[in-house]
């Protein structure tokens, strides 16, 4: 992939949220002169970039000569739900034999195309750790939806006479800029801290795997460069996972809000399935792979607690803390690890009462006047 004509463009179905980020990282490559894409009328207004087109299901010829050129097809979409109850992938429906034809610029250029699905595919693990060789057992209809859609991007695949790669990311809780536990810890301190049914059920899980939508960008983008070579499909999180209670209230801490209301991370609704989706995903993969491609050995937000500093700094809610970085990049690889046991964050007004030592550190914030500490707690 590098040559640098109109027919090497890439294409990303589904310019929302990831899907513009997937765009502008292949953007970056010499492979992809121009990235084109869709995204649904009504979004069509919104979207910044050149070269998007509106698209709400269906075979679109312009559309399909334009996935034709590409050398890099990525979807984004999710499945969507019929009137009579079924699920089904709206791009395979309309482009697979698109996809699956000869490139126009000979019979022997592979076409790339990576299916962004999720890690809701491997259902209810209780709290243990997942790989892609796990057992998939998804327990909602969209989960098995794209369980389903997988599949038959590999089969595709497989028929294709060597015309399609076709590789699966399943992706964790994806996060970033205006859409993050920044947001959700505003929201609860506000006047009205009333949640729905299905947050209170994601705050009762242990663990989410999340991954900051750049990181999951590059990590598309750089599998995507290495085309033939990739396997079928990669789990794309960060190397931690936390409950989403902890994400909030760290957010919390570092706007200098106390959340709305008075949830623990102990708490559980037995009513609300809460438990559903409880599993810790591994990125051991997707990070080998990564070095032996010759990419980036980590991520750029290796956990949510460095994604959400950088987000409050780049958003002036933080200010430039160079010594507490340095400190936390030190130690959180034995927080990973598993050298520390977890961490905790407070506030104190005396020093006398702070624990000293390598693992605590104090983080400057620009609201509040109590002093905010971060400690990497070590096993008893």
């Amino acid at each position: 992939m590098t040559s640098t004509s109109e027919s090497d463009a890439a294409f990303v179905f589904g310019m929302g949220f990831l899907g513009r980020e997937v765009a502008r990282a292949l953007g970056r490559d010499d492979g992809a002169k121009t990235t084109r894409g869709t995204t649904r009328s009504a979004e069509v207004g919104r979207v910044k970039e050149r070269n998007v087109r509106a698209w709400d299901g269906g075979f679109d010829a312009d559309v399909a000569a334009c996935v034709r050129r590409a050398r890099v097809v990525v979807s984004c979409v999710p499945p969507v739900e019929a009137s009579d109850g079924t699920w089904s992938d709206p791009v395979y429906d309309a482009y697979a034999e698109t996809l699956a034809s000869a490139h126009p610029d000979g019979t022997n250029v592979t076409r790339f195309f990576g299916y962004c699905s999720t890690t809701s595919v491997y259902g209810d693990h209780g709290g243990g750790w997942v790989n892609e060789t796990s057992a998939c057992a998804p327990d909602s209809d969209k989960a098995r939806a794209r369980l389903d859609a997988e599949s038959k991007w590999r089969a595709l695949a497989a028929r294709s006479n060597g015309a399609l790669k076709a590789v699966s990311f399943r992706l964790g809780g994806i996060y970033g800029p205006n859409r993050s536990a920044l947001e959700t810890a505003m929201r609860r301190a506000g006047k009205d801290a009333s949640e729905s049914a299905s947050s209170r059920a994601r705050d009762a899980r242990a663990f989410t795997s999340r991954v900051h939508v750049r990181d999951a960008a590059n990590v598309i983008a750089a599998i995507a460069r290495a085309g033939d070579e990739a396997s079928d499909v990669y789990n794309v999180v960060d190397d931690y996972p936390v409950s989403r209670l902890s994400a909030v209230k760290f957010a919390g801490q570092i706007l200098g809000l106390c959340p709305g209301d008075d949830r623990t991370e102990s708490t559980r609704d037995e009513d609300s399935k809460s438990w559903t989706g409880e599993k810790r995903v591994r990125n051991d993969l997707i990070m080998r792979e990564l070095a032996r491609f010759g990419e980036r050995t980590s991520l750029e937000f290796p956990s949510v607690y460095h994604g959400l500093r950088d987000i409050a700094v780049s958003e002036g809610k933080l200010p430039v803390d160079e010594a507490f970085d340095e400190w936390f990049a030190k130690n959180f690889p034995k927080l990973a690890s598993g050298e520390y046991a977890g961490i905790r964050y407070f506030t104190c007004d005396d020093a006398r009462d702070v624990p000293t030592g390598e693992n605590v550190m104090e983080m400057r914030r620009n609201l509040g006047h109590d002093r905010w500490f971060f400690e990497f707690i070590r096993p008893r």
